[in-house]
């Protein structure tokens, strides 16, 4: 016997869901009845992020929107007095996206800083090596 997918219509060759409607009154049957729905295993991932979607609360939505505001804000605080503001693990806007980006924003302030050394001590040389003293390849 093949079966058709309640949704798309194909016939379901392999492992698939039945997925029930929510109980309404019914004339035929005493009490509550379902409806069964044959659903396919494509349809049924559709189906379970629409639920997954559906079933998201409106505070849910705001937590990740602000999540991910202070992923927004993290990768912008690159300077060691913007470091200072960064929230905590105990934050509810704290995620290991943001903790990530906070340690690469760690990497890049130190790497700002060894450049800003390495330009330090090399000025006095690019200095002489304007005014010629010191000629390439020679050894002082």
């Amino acid at each position: 016997m093949k079966i058709n997918c309640d949704k798309c219509g194909k016939v379901i060759e392999q492992k698939a869901a039945l997925v029930f409607s929510p109980p309404e009154k019914s004339d035929i049957v005493k009490g509550d009845a379902v409806t069964k729905f044959h659903v396919c295993g494509d349809c049924w991932i559709l189906f379970y992020q629409w639920l997954e979607v559906e079933n998201t609360t409106k505070a849910e939505v705001e937590l990740h929107i602000m999540q991910l505001a202070a992923v927004s804000t993290a990768s912008a605080q690159n300077t060691h007095t913007s470091v200072k503001d960064r929230i905590d693990k105990n934050n509810p806007y704290w995620t290991q996206a943001y903790g990530d980006v906070c340690v690469a924003i760690d990497r890049e302030i130190a790497w700002r800083e060894r450049a800003e050394c390495a330009e330090a001590a090399l000025r006095p040389l690019r200095k002489l090596m304007c005014v010629g003293i010191v000629e390439k390849g020679e050894r002082h």
